[in-house]
């Protein structure tokens, strides 16, 4: 698994479904735990703490009948930015099998929102890379 970020504000990632055939809810709330971590240190400089989440919606009937390999689109955004604490929205989603002639449309597997706690007031602007202010103090 590789986290992408596009923004600043958002992160990505794809998951595989295992040779054993079996996805579980734990494996989907893993990932959401990775990209909340890695949006909290983007936009705050720390880990952060989940809050929990206070929306959950799983499609177990999609969750269950994912074939082995099948790819599973992670995904999860900043939804609200406050000092000490910001919200992230998740969401995973599969690719509609090709024969139903919808290969664009997703199907829904997951969706959770929930606060992380941070020590720093989230950072607005990205900072610039550690001693890049060095030259200019010369």
């Amino acid at each position: 698994m590789t986290i992408t970020s596009d923004t600043g504000r958002a992160a990505h990632l794809d998951l595989r479904v295992p040779d054993a055939g079996v996805l579980t809810t734990a494996d989907i709330l893993k990932s959401f735990n990775r990209l909340r971590r890695e949006l909290s240190c983007i936009v705050s400089g720390t880990d952060g703490l989940s809050l929990g989440y206070d929306v959950q919606e799983y499609t177990a009937s999609t969750l269950a009948g994912l074939a082995p390999g099948t790819r599973v689109a992670v995904s999860a955004h900043v939804s609200d930015l406050l000092p000490h604490r910001h919200l992230v929205e998740f969401v995973a989603t599969v690719p509609l099998p090709s024969h139903l002639d919808r290969a664009s449309e997703v199907s829904l597997i997951a969706r959770c929102r929930g606060w992380t706690s941070t020590a720093r007031t989230p950072r607005r602007e990205p900072s610039p890379p550690y001693g890049a202010d060095l030259e200019t103090r010369r």
